[in-house]
Parts: structure tokens; sequence; C-alpha cells
């Protein structure tokens, strides 16, 4: 049983204490479910991915330039658990901009990178979920990807079941290659409604996918002293 931290001894605020916590690096996490849990395309880890992210609403509702259907946030979906992994970098901006340059986001278009805190004016789906998570994990800011759901080329709307499937089925040699190994790949644990409706297609014949490596660490575990 973990111990409520509120009735933790705090420790003695000496001057070396003060000292280090005021040098203290910033504690970034990024959260995901999709493609960068095994290819990060040189965005910035430290150690593996862990389980035990906030469970977010996830589809595979956005009909990508990469020609896949890729998991996005969707409001009013059955929720999934992702993933969790330390930021390699020192701040949130640097976080933010690592994560947009392995996206391909647009620079001006910040409201694709999610990330708590957030930035003035820009609200995420979900972004309870990430700030109630944050704050019971112990870091300092998380970030994620936040790209819209994307159907007919309009960014926004949500493909419907017949839509995303006839997509699929549309697609031919290297297109529908990538499609299946982005499915495939997905961690197990995450079964959406579009995932089982892709299993039972005949002719995408999915195969049960690989799970990328996780390693199961209380964040709190990573965020003691030296």
């Amino acid at each position: 049983m973990i111990a409520d931290a509120s009735r933790l001894a705090q420790p003695v605020l000496t001057p070396d204490l003060i000292r280090r916590r005021e040098h203290r690096r910033e504690q970034i996490v990024c959260v995901a479910w999709g493609s960068l849990l095994w290819n990060l395309k040189g965005f910035p880890i430290e150690g593996d991915w862990q389980q035990g992210g906030p469970l977010i609403p996830l589809e595979y509702a956005r009909h990508s330039d990469g020609e896949i259907v890729s998991l996005v946030v969707v409001d009013g979906v059955p929720h999934q658990p992702t993933s969790w992994a330390t930021v390699a970098l020192d701040s949130l901006d640097a976080a933010r901009e690592a994560l947009r340059a392995r996206e391909d986001v647009r620079a001006n278009v910040t409201e694709w990178i999610g990330s708590i805190p957030r930035p003035a004016h820009v609200d995420y789906p979900q972004a309870h979920a990430f700030t109630a998570w944050l704050e019971h994990n112990g870091a300092d800011a998380v970030v994620w990807t936040a790209l819209p759901a994307k159907s007919r080329d309009c960014n926004g709307r949500v493909p419907s079941e017949d839509e995303a499937i006839a997509y699929l089925q549309s697609l031919v040699g290297d297109e529908r290659t990538r499609a299946e190994a982005y499915v495939r790949q997905t961690p197990v644990a995450i079964r959406t409604p579009l995932r089982e409706a892709y299993r039972l297609v005949s002719t995408f014949a999915l195969k049960e996918p690989r799970c990328p490596t996780v390693t199961v660490i209380p964040y709190a575990a990573l965020l003691c002293p030296a």
C-alpha cells in the first residue's frame, strides 16, 4: 500500500537542500500511445517507455498523410491505457519543440502539441485527464501529440466505422503495409472499437500486434534526489 504523501515527514530546508532544489532540472514527461512508442525519430527520452500513463479516449480516427489511420484523442470513445517516458530536455519549450519537429507540425499550430502547463488561449481535449495524472505523478510538465481527427481531408472530422474500413481496404502496396504495421505495432492493451472492426475484416487480416518494450516504474521513484 502506498503511503499518503501528505503524512510523510517533510525534509528540513537546509541551505544545501535549497540550493539543490533551485538548480534541479525541470522534470518533463511525454505521454504516448502510437508510433512514438516504436519510432522516436530523434525525440529524446531517458530510458524506456513505462506503462501507467493516463487513461485517455483514443480511436484510429486520423487519416494521416503517411497513408495510415492513426490513434488520436477523441472525446466520447472508450478510454485506453497510455505509456510515458521522461524527456531528456531541460525545459517545457524545448520538449514542445522537439515533439513538434518529430510530428512535422507547423510551428504556428500550437494546439497540435499538447502540454500541461499549456500555452495561453489554447485548450486541449482531455486536458483535465493529463492535468490530474501529472499532479498524481509528481513531474513538472507533460507533453503529448494532440493531432485532431481527420477524414476526407477535413481536420476535426471523425470518420465513421464504415469510412475507416473502406479507407483501409482501398489501400494497396506500401500504403497498405504501413497502415497494417501501425495497427499491429500499437500496444496490445489498446483495444478500440475500430481496432476490433479491422481485425474482423478478412481482407485486412491483422495479426496479433507486437507490443513495444515498456517497464513498470512509479514516476515518484525517479524523483528521489541523488
